[in-house]
């Protein structure tokens, strides 16, 4: 198939609650323009090994086999209103074809687009409610560019607007370790 499978009210509130204790109790980078934590094997400076509060939700993926492979890296990221990220579409030959997507925090718009925004039918959404996991491969990871826009509202029941507040997307992925990391010239 096309490789985008979502799985909706996947993860209990009660992991999801000791989550989002877990990575309040480390430091956020904020040197760009929404708070982030980087860990495992990103390339990045200063990024820890995998940290405690990880290891039950990566026995949670691998136990219900929603990926064939072991993930090395995790990223958080926070979005308050009006903060998102453009399209973006990873290297192949950096990190493995499997992403895993963990919503948490109040509910947002998760975004795809085509690479080809030529190509029929070029846009798709999904509504991200908290502990939405969204698992990416195939053509929707080498095809489409996932992106969260920049909003203050979201359309949430009944056509009814709703401030946007705090949601946290992790991204688990699996960074091939031979590779040069580009952004920073580094072996791993």
């Amino acid at each position: 198939g096309v490789g985008l499978d979502i799985y909706c009210a996947a993860l209990s509130r009660e992991m999801q609650w000791r989550l989002l204790y877990g990575i309040e109790q480390h430091p956020w980078n904020t040197e760009m323009r929404r708070r982030t934590q980087h860990y495992g094997s990103c390339g990045i400076p200063g990024a820890d090994g995998l940290p405690e509060w990880c290891a039950e939700l990566l026995a949670e993926i691998y136990q219900r086999q929603w990926i064939p492979i072991c993930l090395n890296e995790v990223l958080v990221w926070e979005f308050l209103p009006g903060q998102g990220f453009a399209p973006l579409l990873e290297n192949h030959e950096q990190y493995g074809e499997h992403l895993v997507l963990i919503h948490l925090g109040v509910p947002l718009e998760m975004c795809f687009i085509h690479k080809n925004k030529a190509a029929p039918r070029n846009v798709f959404a999904y509504f991200a409610a908290a502990g939405t996991v969204t698992v990416i491969c195939n053509q929707a990871r080498s095809e489409w560019c996932r992106y969260i826009a920049k909003q203050q509202y979201e359309d949430m029941i009944e056509n009814r607007e709703q401030l946007r507040g705090k949601h946290i997307l992790l991204t688990l992925r699996y960074r091939r370790s031979d590779v040069r990391t580009q952004s920073h010239g580094r072996r791993r």
